[in-house]
């Protein structure tokens, strides 16, 4: 592993602490009003700590893989407010799969096939049947890498990346009574590689092929072990902070590609090597984007003022 990527906890606790401070004293990118993490606002009509909530989330949380999440969130949000009774384990069970397949597609835009419709209501019938409907029975009393593995294993379009992150999710809104919740892991996704790698908190060679999945799990429980060693210092990180910092930041941020953007809105400007990289939608792989002589140039200009 060493020789695939490295981690260097030094650089990390510099870059990582930067990025926390930011997020909750809500400095640069951080200090804007209308940026909502997926999972902050739920239909006017559940209640905080329901079942409900909890279904929902569940729901959701695969559909932040897909792109513009943001819209397909807010619809499906909205879809849930004007007809209270679909979210719900029978609302979604007793649809056929063409039926449902049809409101995900047509007044969702979520792009469902009949193959995802049908995913998401045996997941809900998973519930109804082995959890009384209750998604919150599943996480509690669990150790967290085993409920993170077993949703893995038992629901359908969930990876390790997307149960890490309703975990964190449930754990957020009191919806999970975890066994050992120091051990929850960050969602990694390629906001928090891309981050971490141009401010050297660890290095690697994009072109290897089995990067991506070794990030997704190692690194996941590096940064996990490494917030909770922080523990007992006088500065500790919490991961939930630190997961929803490097998300918001590469989303709003780095993906625009922008010096003024850098330069005013991101805390840890001055750490970052600005080796832009992409995760390629056809391989999976990663790759290096060359900076065009426009862009650099600005930067260069930014950095002079």
């Amino acid at each position: 592993m060493a020789n695939i990527y490295t981690f260097d906890s030094r650089r990390a606790g510099l870059v990582y602490r930067t990025l926390v401070d930011a997020y909750l004293n809500r400095q640069y990118v951080f200090s804007r009003d209308r940026i909502f993490l997926p999972d902050e606002k739920i239909p006017e009509n559940i209640e905080k700590g329901s079942a409900q909530h909890a279904l929902y989330l569940f729901a959701i949380a695969p559909m932040t893989k897909r792109e513009v999440s943001s819209k397909i969130i807010s619809r499906f949000r909205w879809h849930c407010e004007e007809h209270p009774d679909f979210l719900s384990i029978d609302g979604i069970v007793e649809l056929s799969e063409e039926e449902l397949a049809g409101i995900l597609r047509d007044d969702i835009g979520a792009g469902f096939s009949v193959s995802r419709a049908k995913a998401l209501k045996r997941n809900f019938l998973i519930f109804r049947e082995k959890y009384s409907g209750d998604p919150r029975n599943f996480f509690n009393g669990q150790p967290v890498r085993k409920a993170i593995s077993k949703i893995t294993e038992d629901f359908q379009e969930y990876g390790i990346k997307t149960a890490a992150m309703l975990a964190l999710w449930f754990q957020k809104y009191g919806l999970a009574k975890f066994k050992d919740p120091q051990n929850l892991l960050p969602a990694i996704d390629i906001h928090k590689i891309r981050i971490s790698k141009m401010t050297g908190a660890i290095d690697f060679d994009p072109k290897s092929r089995r990067i991506r999945d070794l990030l997704a799990k190692d690194f996941a429980v590096k940064l996990s072990k490494f917030c909770r060693n922080t523990q007992k210092t006088k500065n500790p990180l919490d991961i939930r902070f630190l997961d929803e910092a490097l998300w918001i930041l590469g989303s709003e941020v780095c993906t625009r590609a922008d010096a003024l953007i850098c330069y005013h809105d991101c805390p840890v400007y001055d750490l970052c090597s600005r080796e832009f990289i992409i995760e390629n939608p056809h391989t999976a792989e990663f790759e290096r984007v060359p900076m065009c002589n426009e862009l650099q140039e600005c930067f260069d200009f930014v950095r002079k003022v």
